[in-house]
């Protein structure tokens, strides 16, 4: 396995200057996210922050809240190393307007998506584990992500995180961006929503 350098709860680096990544780290990496209260973890190949590109590899296992986000001045692309996963892309009101569901290249479902839009998005594991190498502009910036005031923030009560993310799975919506939304679609979105966010503070 990778010689690695843990720097948080869930967060790897790779030590040296040359990475050579192999299954072992992302069963590795699965082993951790069973153990992460967030359930997930991520190798980060990069050596440093201030880096100007970012790589890692990240595992979601099933039941990972990942919520909405966008970043300011920043492409980032995912490429499917194993398992599924949905990735959503939402306006600023947060209704979804692309839903994206990227599988293994053997599958024939896409399995590389590259986002160079400042669009709110979130992915959602479809599968006991997702693992993707994702790659991104850096240096690494906590204000230059910008969280969705009206999704449930990740210390959200655990059954109104997955509320959320049930609604959006839900969505009829799997659209191309710029194709017309479609009235019903919203209007089952906000049925979706409404009784959620009565319940309790998304915060």
């Amino acid at each position: 396995m990778t010689d690695l350098r843990q720097v948080g709860p869930e967060v790897f680096f790779v030590q040296g200057d040359i990475a050579n990544i192999t299954q072992a780290d992302v069963e590795f990496l699965k082993e951790r996210a069973l153990e992460s209260p967030r359930r997930r973890a991520r190798l980060c190949i990069h050596r440093a922050l201030e880096e100007p590109l970012h790589d890692m590899v990240i595992v979601l296992a099933r039941g990972a809240y990942v919520r909405p986000h966008k970043h300011l001045a920043k492409t980032e692309s995912f490429q499917i190393v194993q398992g599924e996963m949905a990735v959503f892309l939402l306006d600023e009101e947060g209704r979804p307007e692309a839903r994206i569901d990227m599988a293994e290249r053997s599958t024939g479902k896409p399995f590389l998506h590259r986002l160079s839009l400042n669009k709110f998005h979130c992915m959602v594991p479809l599968a006991d584990f997702v693992a993707f190498h994702e790659a991104t502009t850096g240096p690494f910036r906590d204000d230059e992500s910008i969280w969705a005031d009206w999704a449930p923030a990740e210390t959200a009560d655990p059954r109104l995180r997955q509320a959320y993310v049930s609604c959006l799975l839900a969505a009829p919506i799997k659209l191309p961006l710029g194709t017309p939304r479609a009235i019903p679609a919203l209007q089952l979105w906000r049925a979706c929503l409404a009784p959620l966010l009565r319940a309790g503070d998304r915060r």
